[in-house]
């Protein structure tokens, strides 16, 4: 079976997630994708190392289903395979800083000249044509920058940065859907278009309407607890556990006095749930009910009850109890690659399913390069000239290492092991 991007080629040029899981998006939709990497590989292959050198966990997670090249882009012997590379190409990705592309060999004027119907998306941190253009960013520097941080945490507290990856996560999304929507606009126009992102662009998105509150009103946001403006948010501690309930309309409200005990507090005719940052004793009122109704039941019980009245509510379930349950449930959320050295890894599941299992390889640095060079069309004295002048090499595996995963390294010792 195939998928809805079967027959598009992709070239990523990128690193550690933005760009890599954005093309990673775009495979799982059907797309070929190949990968060029430094020859020292990109640097997401020395985090949480799985099994050899370069085969690591986290880069499993943003690199399955796709071919690998190592290049030295550095040396302008380069182009020789680069631009094979570059004519084959539907969509080029790339997340590297403002100006490398133009120095590597492969910006977009260039791009154009050579394949004018590709699309090329380039993620950057800042603005290209801003000040910051030139500065790296990761993504906990994205989310201080873009105010989300100063936004998560205790009211009496400081900023709160996640363990998640909020906007390497997001902005690849986005790249692939950028990507995507220049496809369907080529196929009009007949030609490619760059699209230039920004990581601090896309997370200022995510202030949704505190933008609007701060225009309009002049209402600076701040940490707070859990609450949804006017309606009723909450967290209830459950015989089992922690459910977050959000009463936010009529009817849900309706549907959560009268599980309560209290009717009262929705009559019929009601059109508007009551403004609880105003009544501060209502709020406090339906919270203690809520306690005393929830107090004795398991949290899948509560949250059958309140979601039998059409109350939207949820177990706040631990990282651990999520990836037990999901791979339970087959469900898809978990999927298991596989290295060339026989390890396996469970790693997300593609969010967006496209009606076939994703690929379960992940490939060790610059392990396809030959067979890529071969299908792009250069000749075998050509590749083994550039293969010894240093422009590109392969990894081999080594046989003895086969299956062997590394221990929990030191600097993970935090972590508790299930």
């Amino acid at each position: 079976m195939t998928g809805p991007l079967d027959g598009i080629h992709v070239l990523e040029i990128g690193h550690y997630i933005a760009g890599p899981h954005a093309a990673q998006m775009l495979g799982d939709q059907g797309a070929e994708v190949i990968k060029v990497e430094p020859l020292g590989g990109d640097p997401s292959r020395l985090n949480t190392r799985a099994g050899q050198i370069g085969d690591s966990m986290f880069y499993a997670c943003h690199n399955r289903g796709k071919q690998s090249i190592a290049l030295d882009l550095s040396d302008a012997r380069a182009a020789l395979a680069l631009d094979p590379l570059l004519r084959w190409a539907d969509i080029v990705v790339t997340n590297y800083t403002a100006g490398v592309p133009e120095r590597l060999g492969f910006g977009y004027a260039h791009l154009q000249a050579i394949n004018p119907r590709a699309v090329m998306v380039h993620v950057t941190g800042y603005n290209v044509d801003g000040p910051w253009r030139d500065y790296a960013a990761f993504d906990g520097t994205i989310i201080a920058m873009s105010g989300l941080a100063e936004m998560t945490g205790h009211e009496d507290g400081p900023p709160v940065l996640s363990q998640i990856l909020f906007a390497d996560h997001s902005v690849g999304a986005h790249a692939a859907f950028a990507a995507a929507t220049a496809l369907a606009e080529r196929e009009r126009t007949g030609r490619g278009r760059l699209i230039e992102m920004n990581m601090l662009d896309v997370m200022t998105t995510y202030l949704g309407h505190q933008i609007a509150m701060m225009g309009l009103w002049n209402l600076d946001p701040t940490r707070s607890r859990i609450r949804a403006g006017t309606r009723f948010v909450h967290r209830f501690a459950t015989r089992t556990g922690t459910l977050f309930v959000a009463a936010i309309t009529p009817g849900m409200w309706r549907g959560y006095s009268q599980l309560v005990g209290h009717p009262e507090w929705a009559p019929r005719g009601m059109t508007e749930v009551p403004d609880l940052h105003a009544d501060g004793a209502l709020r406090d009122a339906a919270v203690e009910a809520g306690e005393r109704f929830m107090a004795s039941m398991t949290a899948h019980d509560a949250m059958a009850a309140l979601q039998a009245k059409g109350i939207t509510c949820g177990i706040m379930r631990s990282a651990r109890a999520v990836f037990e349950e999901e791979v339970a449930k087959g469900s898809g959320a978990v999927h298991h690659v596989q290295y060339p050295d026989g390890t396996k890894v469970p790693v997300p599941g593609p969010a967006i399913s496209a009606g076939h299992p994703p690929s379960p390889r992940v490939s060790s640095l610059g392990s396809d390069g030959e067979a890529i060079l071969e299908a792009v069309g250069l000749d075998a004295e050509l590749i083994r000239s550039l293969h010894a002048a240093g422009v590109f090499r392969r990894t081999e595996i080594d046989p003895a290492l086969t299956g062997n995963a590394e221990p929990v390294p030191p600097h993970l010792s935090h972590w508790v092991p299930a």
